[in-house]
């Protein structure tokens, strides 16, 4: 154990050397805000930032409503919406559509004896939609109306579900009356592609008529929330091609000013070796949102730095890995899963060091937990949760407990249930199927008969197939506190909130969900840290999700492109896109 940990501590050096190699060249962002009260921008450069994204965007909306609404790639919201904050390079917010953030026991956040709160936000002058309209509070209220609509699937979803009303004491003033305590009620941003966290306004004029003169299904299905998007981020939709690319041109009256590059193209492309091919080529400037592996990224940079100035790349460690077991008894195969013993089996089964030299190329920091232990709160988990090493005695001796034996092919099986037989999906890119391959091989060693399954780059950002599968399922998610709560009983996908929330898996343990409840509710940091720490260690024990590693989502980018560069795992790369320049 302790060459173990040695191992890791070096990884975690390692991992942040280069790192810090990688974007030292990339210049760092300024850390002011531009406002409409400050000097106009220069005019945007006329030429064109081509991006590789991976999926194409099923909406450029951070919330959108309805089954089948999907949502929209970071990268994809960032560019055409906008919220009240938006968090910068170090994770903290920073006002945004608002003039100034609500602070705590001021009159802006006002705390009463029965938990109710009040929260005023300040909106900036003449802001206006991208077509032109005044923004106003009232967009707001209005969307706070649809949000709150349970057939539009976000009603019980954060924040929603515990604001009471918002009203518009004016034009540029939103008041927000919460039924009880919220901790990040000053700072309304969205930290996650699905819109959680956030109340986006929505355009008035365009969708009210909708919404009032219904059905519901009437608004799900209007063409805003696609090739007809409105919205207020620094760029504003101007072609999408399906199945091709996105255009978008700079919007001059951008909240935080206009942005220097006149016209960013996201083109859709599934297959890393094209974008490879594309980026060599010269005709692709940058690869985001997963379009490139980990692994290909030092290639990329040595050839396509022998070609001319040297790239940048940033290793953004955003995310968190793991493999989420099913327990809904509909979609479950098979019902033994539900066994904490047997999902305990599988965690001691993998062994994550070669998984991470042959998918990754040794870059990854392997997970206990959600929260890296590179932060205080991190190393109080780390401390106090059930590791699972690689131990195939120990997977056998649980199997074996829970009543399951070899048989003559080496594969368990048991009186009851015959032989154990499940299924791993993931989402279609080169590092995911990478690791499931590896991981359907090393259980399969272990005696456990897994099949592979490869959700299509199609229906990636499909919310009910993404709910539905039926044994394990990898796939990333947010390594921060929203990553902890995706896993309340809340958050779980279902028919009737039109699939929405990241509990995918269903898992559901009342002490899990009584500490979240504790954790949403409670303003003080070192309280929040205990239950964040009390959290950690029920479902280390209780195992929904098996922890996989911390990815770093790649971004390598032309010389030539100045702005993106190292940010905290819980902001984005692309939060100051605006002030990005192309040379």
């Amino acid at each position: 154990m302790a060459h173990m940990n040695g191992h890791l501590t070096q990884l975690v050096r390692s991992l942040l050397a280069a790192t810090a190699i990688m974007t030292a060249c990339a210049p760092t962002p300024n850390s002011g805000h531009t406002g409409p009260e400050e000097s106009p921008a220069p005019p945007p450069l006329a030429r064109t930032l081509s991006v590789a994204i991976r999926a194409e965007p099923t909406t450029l909306a951070v919330r959108p409503v309805g089954q089948g609404a999907g949502v929209a790639t970071k990268l994809s919201k960032r560019m055409f919406s906008a919220d009240l904050a938006v968090l910068d390079a170090d994770g903290v917010a920073r006002p945004y559509l608002a003039e100034t953030l609500p602070q705590l026991n001021t009159d802006s956040w006002r705390v009463f004896a029965d938990g109710r709160m009040e929260t005023t936000y300040r909106l900036r002058p003449d802001l206006v939609w991208h077509d032109g309209t005044p923004l106003g509070a009232a967009d707001f209220v209005f969307a706070f109306r649809v949000y709150a609509t349970p057939e539009l699937g976000n009603a019980a979803s954060t924040p929603i579900s515990l604001i009471e009303d918002i009203v518009a004491v004016d034009d540029r003033t939103l008041l927000i009356h919460w039924k009880r305590l919220y901790a990040d009620a000053g700072t309304l941003h969205s930290s996650l592609a699905s819109g959680t966290g956030s109340i986006p306004p929505l355009p008035r004029s365009i969708l009210e008529p909708v919404f009032d003169a219904g059905p519901p299904s009437a608004l799900v299905n209007h063409p805003f929330w696609t090739r007809e998007f409105v919205g207020l981020g620094p760029y504003r939709l101007a072609r999408w091609e399906p199945g091709a690319f996105i255009e978008g041109t700079a919007f001059e009256r951008h909240a935080l000013g206009a942005p220097k590059i006149g016209r960013i193209k996201l083109l859709f492309m599934p297959d890393s070796n094209a974008v490879l091919a594309s980026m060599l080529a010269g005709e692709v400037q940058m690869s985001g949102e997963t379009s490139i592996g980990v692994a290909q990224v030092p290639v990329l940079v040595r050839e396509w730095g022998s070609r001319g100035p040297k790239p940048v790349a940033v290793l953004h460690p955003s995310s968190w890995r793991a493999a989420a077991f099913q327990f809904r008894p509909e979609y479950l195969t098979p019902p033994s899963l539900l066994d904490p013993r047997v999902r305990q089996a599988f965690a001691y089964a993998i062994d994550k060091l070669p998984i991470n030299e042959a998918v990754y190329d040794g870059q990854l920091l392997p997970a206990d937990t959600t929260i890296p232990p590179t932060s205080q709160v991190g190393r109080a988990m780390d401390a106090v949760i059930t590791k699972y090493p690689f131990d195939l005695r120990r997977s056998e001796e649980l199997m074996n407990q829970a009543g399951f034996t070899k048989g003559p092919d080496g594969m368990y099986m048991s009186p009851t249930e015959g032989r154990f037989t499940t299924e791993i999906r993931t989402n279609a890119a080169s590092d995911n199927e990478a690791e499931m391959a590896s991981l359907v091989s090393g259980w399969r060693h272990a005696g456990f008969d897994v099949q592979q399954s490869v959700v299509p780059v199609a229906l990636a950002q499909d919310n009910q197939a993404r709910a539905t599968f039926s044994g394990i399922f990898s796939y990333n998610t947010g390594a921060s506190e929203l990553g902890m709560l995706a896993y309340l009983t809340s958050q779980t996908p279902r028919p009737d909130n039109q699939w929405s929330g990241q509990n995918r898996g269903g898992w559901s343990n009342p002490e899990y969900d009584r500490l979240g409840d504790a954790l949403s509710t409670s303003l003080d940091r070192a309280e929040r840290n205990r239950f964040l720490v009390e959290m950690a260690k029920v479902s280390s024990e209780l195992l929904p999700a098996i922890s996989l590693f911390f990815p770093v989502q790649p971004w390598v980018f032309d010389a030539a492109l100045r702005g993106p560069t190292l940010v905290a795992s819980e902001s984005d790369v692309t939060w100051n896109i605006h002030e990005w320049e192309l040379q």
